[in-house]
């Protein structure tokens, strides 16, 4: 009898365990139903968000143009055929990886090609599609170093990653509020990329993150 009272008394703990587990779920569920009851009741936004495909297709811009980089400034070839102007182009290309440190092979150039117009003699911009963004970055910061004592066939020259239209404005914006509060009295601030994104930070903030990274 008494192993009967105890295996009664261990279900009925189960049963009151489980009760009160289901209870917690049943909680939870009237929680969940409530939100989203809630969700479907609220007012629409008052701001028209991006859809959903200008997303995808933003999405899909930065990734082409993850892998791309911009030079200014290359004068253009004077050849009559567009073959021999781009590989003049891409000679130039390879020239200028070689001088990096460390060097890039050329094998990292998939593509080279000129975009937008000749505005007052100067050189249309060259576009050259690299094999991956971290070359890209590598190109990048490495002629920034190149710069400091730069050959003379490049001092015209510059080079920037490639943005799309939404990048470009969301520069602009940041390099206008850095303009608006340094006008308002903010003299400790500057524009900082990370990973190619500008944010405005600190300059103590900026010299505290360059001296751990030197270090």
């Amino acid at each position: 009898m008494n192993t009967l009272n105890e295996n009664l008394n261990t279900v009925t703990s189960d049963v009151k365990s489980q009760g009160a587990i289901i209870g917690g779920l049943n909680t939870r569920i009237a929680a969940v139903e409530k939100s989203l009851s809630e969700a479907v009741h609220c007012p629409p936004p008052t701001t028209n968000p991006l859809a959903l495909n200008d997303i995808t297709h933003e999405i899909q811009l930065r990734s082409r143009c993850a892998v791309h980089i911009i030079i200014h400034g290359v004068p253009e070839s004077s050849v009559s055929t567009s073959a021999s102007s781009t590989s003049e182009d891409k000679t130039f290309v390879k020239e200028m990886l070689d001088k990096l440190e460390p060097k890039l092979p050329e094998t990292v150039i998939r593509k080279v090609f000129r975009v937008g117009n000749s505005i007052n003699d100067k050189p249309r911009l060259l576009k050259v599609e690299l094999t991956s963004h971290e070359e890209v970055n590598h190109v990048v910061i490495s002629f920034l170093r190149l710069r400091s004592n730069i050959p003379d066939e490049y001092s015209q020259v510059s080079i920037t990653r490639d943005r799309t239209p939404s990048e470009r404005r969301s520069i602009y914006e940041i390099h206008q509020q850095l303009s608006d509060r340094q006008e308002k009295g903010e003299s400790n601030i500057s524009i900082r990329y990370l990973n190619g994104l500008p944010k405005i930070v600190s300059a103590r903030t900026n010299s505290q993150k360059t001296k751990r990274s030197s270090s």
